[in-house]
């Protein structure tokens, strides 16, 4: 069988949809030495000038090739399948369409995106659902979110979870962490938030509560936020300055990911205060590194974490500064919560994840 992966999400992003992509496509490879795989994009060039331009810019050629062109790419190359993995495809396919959805949030929430993605996902998302013949999503809640949101059938849509690279692992070399904590600069003992910037990630409120926490004095840990900037995140900034921890709170930026383990490492823990995640992977890489975990009780990311995390109410401050309090104090509770991380994290791997998109790739071609 000829299986085609649209692979334009590579040229786009560096997280997210591109990890599961680049993961995906690698681990297909390790599994599957009977059937052959085509990448197909038309060259994804992001402009160093206007960026919300060339985000325009990219959509429309994106969306021109995938509605007219592609199908003749998949026709002249005789591919038998095709799996769009970044929720966006065509809607007339000559070929089974198997389409990867990681959550809708969108959708309910459109304010949060950028006005060109808002626009696409609210015209197309529904047609493109309709139009596959399976969809992929990476945990129950998404599955159950996107049948309701988009009318369609349960059965039609397939959990593949997400896995976890080898490098995000315990490291025991005491070398490299000091080099890794000498690069960043860091001063003291810190607490780490991995993610974008974005509304949905609920940053203000991790921000509030480390605030109330060190009015106490005793409180005495540096926040690190590292991942892109994001969007819609002024109001961060804003509430930094109000609250005084300029000089509390550093920012890196997106992180290597030779580096990044590293410094789930060194973190004393890991706080995930996001109101919505399809999945929640920086939860997954923080466990596998033996950093405890604090995360949101809502959607997938209980499926993820199990009872190896605790849960907290994002919208109630008390239950964060709670959990973070126990974190400090309670190190047997701390002790325990890396270790069920770390045993928990080993039942998820993109080996799996490969092995059973290749079970839905059949059952589309031969139902």
């Amino acid at each position: 069988m000829k299986i085609g992966i649209e692979t334009n999400i590579l040229s786009m992003d560096k997280a997210g949809a591109a990890v599961y992509t680049r993961e995906l496509i690698k681990h297909l490879k390790l599994a599957d030495n009977i059937n052959s795989y085509y990448y197909l994009d038309f060259g994804l060039k992001i402009r160093k000038g206007n960026l919300f331009l060339s985000k325009a810019e990219n959509i429309i050629r994106d969306t021109l090739w995938m509605q007219f062109a592609l199908g003749y790419e998949l026709k002249n190359k005789k591919i038998d399948l095709l799996h769009c993995p970044a929720f966006k495809a065509p809607l007339r396919c000559p070929v089974p369409l198997i389409v990867t959805f990681y959550d809708i949030h969108i959708l309910k929430n459109p304010k949060d995106y950028n006005p060109w993605l808002r626009l696409y996902c609210k015209f197309m998302l529904r047609k493109i659902a309709a139009s596959a013949t399976r969809i992929i999503t990476i945990s129950e809640f998404s599955r159950n979110d996107i049948a309701e949101t988009l009318s369609v059938p349960k059965e039609k849509i397939a959990v593949t979870y997400c896995g976890i690279n080898d490098k995000f692992s315990v490291i025991t070399d005491t070398d490299l962490k000091n080099e890794i904590w000498k690069k960043y600069k860091f001063k003291k003992r810190f607490i780490l938030y991995v993610g974008a910037l974005q509304p949905r990630k609920n940053i203000p409120l991790l921000l509030k509560a480390y605030s109330e926490l060190k009015k106490n004095g005793t409180f005495d840990y540096e926040l690190v936020i590292a991942g892109s900037t994001g969007w819609r995140n002024k109001n961060i900034f804003v509430l930094i300055e109000k609250l005084g921890l300029k000089n509390d709170v550093m920012f890196l930026g997106y992180v290597p990911e030779d580096d990044l383990p590293v410094i789930y490492n060194l973190a004393e823990f890991f706080v995930y205060p996001s109101f919505f995640e399809g999945f929640g992977m920086p939860v997954l890489e923080a466990m596998a590194c033996g950093c405890p975990v604090i995360s949101s009780n809502t959607s997938s990311l209980p499926e993820v974490i199990g009872e190896a995390g605790i849960m907290i109410d994002p919208n109630n401050i008390e239950d964060l500064k709670d959990a973070m309090i126990r974190m400090t104090q309670d190190h047997s509770l701390k002790n325990e919560m890396r270790e069920k991380g770390i045993k928990r994290a080993k039942l998820f791997s993109w080996d799996k994840c490969a092995r059973e998109t290749l079970e839905v790739y059949r059952k589309a071609v031969n139902p």
